[in-house]
């Protein structure tokens, strides 16, 4: 009867940690990044919606041009991946709207928001 040699596991490559190392600090780099898109995002939108509607948040003023309703979620897909629950302001005055990025359709990539 002939023995057969057991195949003892084989560890991992330099190359193969330097790849998972790789895939981990990039993945770490994307969860940040979404996170500061969303606070850059949903920071943006809040002086936008004070200048239309012409207050601040629990702000009584006789100029007052329309008066806040909350928010709603909204998902936006980025490059980096989708930002989920993203806040945005909703206005209660008739035909108002927050112009905003996120009520474009949704598609593989987004390019940020354009300041002029």
């Amino acid at each position: 009867m002939m023995r057969t040699r057991k195949q003892l596991p084989s560890a991992p490559t330099v190359v193969d940690v330097a790849k998972d190392m790789q895939a981990a600090v990039w993945a770490e780099v994307s969860t940040r990044l979404l996170r500061g898109l969303r606070a850059l995002l949903e920071g943006l939108l809040e002086p936008e919606v004070t200048s239309q509607v012409g207050a601040g948040r629990y702000e009584r003023t006789t100029t007052r041009r329309g008066h806040r309703n909350g928010h709603y979620s909204r998902n936006l897909l980025t490059t980096h991946g989708p930002l989920p629950r993203l806040r945005v302001p909703r206005l209660l005055h008739p035909h108002s709207k927050v112009p905003c990025a996120a009520d474009e359709p949704m598609r593989s990539s987004l390019t940020i928001l354009e300041l002029p």
